[in-house]
């Protein structure tokens, strides 16, 4: 009885009431606004340092497929996180899509994940800052802190300490607590500046580059690590696109997010993705991929070539585009403590919003000055592969959650009225206004399929669970086996089969059910082939990951959970409504509020307003 309950708390949902879309922060940002907001936090450190990295140690020229197929596993991840961010737009991005969809703990687990994934991107940022000042002065900084300071001989740290670092990371604290429209628009400009810096460095590297770098000058070709090579640059290019979410993050505060976020998210990935392509395709053209500076790629690449100017072009567009991710990158952050926070997962002073301001002050200042130590401490490499675990699982998760709601949530009836009262209870629908939502219901047959009694006899709820965890377990199994008897290929080859069928097997049994909830907004299409895709994609990449990035993830898991099962199961804002009275209280209001609406409708002639707006 007791392990029933205490199963049943931490696998509760949350669900939107009437009044979600009010919020204490400012709605004041446009489409063009969160399309910037996006671009802007992508293009940065992940371009100007990390491009030269994976090159160099890891992709050689091929980088160029890394990032195509590190830009095709967003996709299908930005679609799904389109579908939520137009259905539920609140503060929280993935922490608030799985808090609807699977449960507490689940949520807890990829909000904690988001927050890891945040202050890794911000300090990663704020250290390619530093590299790349440091490296336009011939590192005078580096040469001065190991003199009088000296340095530091610990595996995964960086071997000095960066006060710039540390200091760009304190800047950025004051930026993001001044306000969130003047933060835009300083945002807009320096983003333009960014572009067209990239834009000329793109052109520079066509102009004057050899596909000779490619092949002849290039030691092992245009693959020098192999297939293998490729997809472990994919996975660590994966965080170049990360910045997306920043627009899912600022949901409570777009002036129309139904409308907005779903566009602003696909506009700022493709326009991204390709200046990505372009850029390391110059990058790989100018100079050999052995001969590339770890430190400042491009103007590395732009002295080799003997264009210095460009080399002053491309440094300040790296300054001030990495400057912005820093920036968006701790906004996003606090925006994600905020959200948990709000719902009492963690402590509530973090949820405390500047009246003035209207920004989460305290959450911004606590978590940014850990960002600092983090970037003065860590070494860039380190920051990037134990910030990709958090993202990957986060975006598996969302594809997981488009799943779920489409399989087992329930369509929208047109008469509301007459569901019974046990089963319904109030969540927000893409016009901003009340539905109802049955708890997870059981899927139905296609009427094909109902003819198989051992089919019908098991609870079909179970069975879509059951075949999400396959399709990870599968992809996980076929990729290790790859990596680990790369040798041995009979063998190999025999778990590739047989990890293959087995997701065919588990994709049909996704399509014996009817899908049941399809909102009027934006929808992902192919269900459930990108779902599927997108959590294929996420679990390979996984699969890339070091060994040791994986140990320091489960560490921070269980800093987490020791949070959760201490403070934040028992501070729940669900604790507050799991009394039957409460919620039958919100579902009567909800009904007569939906009822009385629909009658004015009928009695005026007029169309349902997007306030009752239901998922039909």
């Amino acid at each position: 009885m007791a392990a029933s309950k205490i199963t049943a708390k931490i696998f509760r949902r949350k669900y939107l009431s009437y009044d979600s879309m009010s919020t204490p922060l400012r709605r004041c940002l446009t489409m063009f606004d969160l399309t910037v907001l996006g671009i802007s936090n992508m293009i940065s450190s992940g371009i100007y340092v990390l491009s030269g990295v994976v090159a160099k140690e890891k992709a050689g020229p091929a980088v160029i497929l890394s990032y195509l197929f590190a830009g095709l596993a967003m996709f299908l991840s930005c679609i799904c996180y389109a579908e939520f961010g137009a259905r539920v737009p609140k503060a929280g991005s993935a922490f608030t899509f799985t808090y609807l969809t699977l449960g507490e703990i689940c949520a807890f687990v990829v909000g904690w994940d988001a927050i890891l994934e945040r202050m890794l991107s911000a300090a990663a940022s704020a250290k390619g800052w530093s590299t790349m000042m440091d490296g336009m002065f011939n590192n005078a900084v580096e040469n001065y802190t190991i003199d009088n300071i000296g340095t530091i001989d610990v595996t995964g740290f960086s071997h000095y300490i960066d006060l710039v670092a540390f200091g760009v990371t304190i800047l950025g604290i004051v930026f993001i607590s001044v306000g969130v429209k003047i933060l835009t628009n300083a945002n807009i400009a320096i983003t333009v500046v960014n572009v067209i810096s990239l834009i000329i460095v793109i052109v520079v590297g066509f102009m004057a580059g050899s596909v000779r770098n490619w092949t002849v000058n290039s030691p092992g070709g245009f693959l020098p690590f192999g297939v293998h090579g490729i997809f472990a640059g994919t996975a660590s290019l994966f965080y170049t696109f990360v910045g997306f979410e920043s627009v899912t993050n600022a949901a409570e505060e777009a002036s129309d997010p139904v409308r907005q976020i779903p566009k602003a998210i696909l506009i700022a990935l493709l326009f991204t993705g390709l200046m990505y392509v372009g850029a390391s395709m110059s990058l790989t053209l100018m100079i050999p991929y052995n001969l590339i500076d770890l430190g400042s790629p491009f103007p590395s690449a732009l002295r080799y070539i003997g264009y210095q100017w460009a080399v002053y072009v491309v440094s300040i567009g790296a300054v001030v585009g990495i400057s912005t991710s820093i920036v968006l990158d701790q906004y996003g952050l606090a925006r994600n403590v905020y959200a948990m926070s709000s719902d009492g997962l963690l402590f509530s002073v973090f949820a405390w919003v500047h009246p003035k301001a209207r920004t989460p002050i305290i959450a911004s200042l606590t978590f940014g000055i850990i960002v600092a130590i983090l970037a003065m401490l860590l070494k860039y490499s380190t920051l990037i592969e134990f910030l990709s675990i958090g993202t990957l699982i986060s975006f598996t998760t969302v594809s997981a959650c488009v799943l779920v709601t489409r399989y087992l949530d329930p369509e929208g009836s047109s008469d509301i009225s007459k569901r019974p009262l046990s089963e319904t209870s109030t969540i927000l629908d893409s016009g901003y206004g009340v539905t109802t939502a049955i708890q997870h219901v059981q899927p139905e047959l296609k009427k094909y399929y109902q003819k198989f009694p051992f089919l019908v006899r098991h609870s079909g709820a179970h069975i879509i669970y059951i075949v999400i965890v396959l399709i990870v377990f599968f992809t996980m199994m076929g990729m290790f086996a790859t990596d680990i008897n790369y040798h041995n290929r009979g063998y190999c080859y025999f778990v590739l089969v047989f990890c293959t069928i087995g997701l065919l097997c588990s994709v049909f049994i996704l399509q014996m059910y009817e899908q049941r909830n399809r909102p009027p907004s934006f929808t992902v299409p192919f269900v459930p082939y990108i779902p599927v895709a997108s959590i294929v994609a996420n679990t390979t990449l996984l699969t890339q990951l070091p060994g040791l990035a994986w140990l320091r993830y489960f560490l921070w898991l269980i800093l987490g959970l020791a949070i959760y099962f201490v403070y934040g199961v028992r501070h729940s804002l669900l604790n507050e409504e799991d009394s039957e009275e409460k919620v039958m209280k919100t579902t009567y209001s909800s009904t007569d509020l939906t009822e009385k609406t629909l009658c004015e409708e009928k009695d005026s002639g007029s169309e349902s307003p997007a306030s009752v707006r239901r998922f039909d």
